[in-house]
């Protein structure tokens, strides 16, 4: 198939993923951003291209990436910024001084 194609999606909170579903229970689920992925089952040999997680599952995503002054824990069920500065409650962490170094509790 070489033109645009309307599917259903889902967002997998679990896996913190957007799943394509390509007919009734047969559902593919996009490892990343852009990943060209298999039609099977519809009898075509075709792929489709994962959309942006940021884009149709907003609620995965930290605000703005936290701007640089913090980090997202993902770890919530509902990702957050943790900001760079203790006393930020800024959604996307703009009470922080730019270029701080913060940690995302997993040593990086």
């Amino acid at each position: 198939l070489n033109r645009p194609l309307c599917m259903k999606y889902r967002c997998n909170a679990d896996q913190n993923k957007v799943q394509v579903v390509i007919s009734g229970s047969q559902v593919v689920t996009c490892p990343y951003d852009g990943a060209m992925m298999n039609l099977d089952g519809l009898n075509v040999d075709a792929k489709f291209e994962c959309p942006k997680l940021a884009t149709v599952c907003p609620e995965f995503i930290c605000p703005g990436n936290c701007s640089g002054r913090g980090y997202c824990d993902y770890t919530r069920v509902n990702p957050r910024c943790n900001c760079c500065n203790p006393n930020d409650n800024t959604p996307m962490c703009t009470n922080s001084p730019p270029g701080c170094k913060a940690t995302n509790g997993f040593g990086g």
